[in-house]
């Protein structure tokens, strides 16, 4: 363990700059949460709300919903990112995990009463526009905790965290939902974990934030100009066209693979372990 983390060692970033383990535990919740909605809330309209309908509509209002969350993100990344830079990265930050606090209970609140599919949209809508607001703030307070030799570290920490919640929240969602007999209470759990993620961005972001603000307005000032930039229209362009083809696979996939070869949702969660 102490060559773990030893200052060469694998986890001696954690100890040399403290602040990445809570800005990364702030990540795995987040992620964790939206990985766990995607993959359990196409569960919920394929055995719950849609069941009745075929497969193909199905997929189609999960990706037209998945489309809500994406299209928001990827809309107002810029945006947020621009302001993020402008105000400081931790209004944004607290604001994102607070919506997305609200949001899953309000899912399982519409899934209580007599739902359509499309009352989702707008929550999934507000679940984009606080991932807008909330990757680019937490990738300023990542990137500027440490110095400048150990950005790839810290960028690494927030990659690893992103890739941890995407792997544990589907799994722990799937089989929430088998066991409890219902996609419906997974939201609930959602709910949480995002509170959990609030609970610890208010307990440390103050601290990170207040050692940081010296270099907001110089990152301001260098920060690229949009319309300058053709740069970046490509990037987000790129970005834009690879979510969508995301948005339209994520969706599909387990579904298809339901009906093709018989997985079910109770044995898809095993099949998350061994793909992360």
């Amino acid at each position: 363990m102490k060559k773990l983390l030893a200052p060469n060692g694998p986890l001696g970033v954690f100890v040399e700059y403290p602040a990445l383990w809570r800005l990364g535990l702030i990540c795995v919740c987040a992620e964790t949460a939206w990985a766990t909605l995607l993959i359990v809330l196409e569960f919920y309209f394929k055995e719950e709300l849609l069941r009745e309908f075929s497969s193909q509509l199905i997929a189609s209002r999960v990706a037209t919903t998945f489309l809500a969350f994406v299209g928001l993100e990827t809309l107002f990344k810029y945006p947020m990112g621009r302001l993020a830079d402008r105000y400081g990265p931790r209004p944004f930050v607290l604001l994102s995990l607070g919506i997305c606090t609200i949001t899953p209970f309000l899912m399982y609140w519409a899934a209580t009463r007599e739902p359509a599919w499309w009352h989702f949209m707008p929550l999934r809508a507000l679940d984009g526009f606080a991932a807008a607001s909330l990757w680019p703030a937490m990738s300023a307070l990542i990137a500027r905790a440490v110095p400048r030799e150990a950005k790839a570290a810290a960028m690494s920490v927030f990659n690893a965290a992103y890739c941890l919640g995407l792997a544990i929240g589907p799994m722990t969602g799937l089989f929430i939902g088998h066991a409890a007999g219902s996609n419906k209470y997974v939201f609930p759990f959602c709910g949480v974990v995002m509170a959990s993620g609030l609970v610890i961005a208010l307990l440390s972001l103050h601290r990170i934030a207040a050692e940081q603000q010296s270099s907001t307005h110089n990152a301001l000032e260098n920060a690229p100009s949009l319309r300058k930039n053709i740069v970046l229209w490509r990037m987000m362009i790129l970005y834009g066209v690879s979510q969508i083809g995301m948005g339209i696979l994520a969706p599909t996939v387990p579904i298809y693979i339901d009906s093709q070869f018989g997985i079910k949702q109770e044995h898809l969660s095993v099949a998350f372990i061994g793909f992360r």
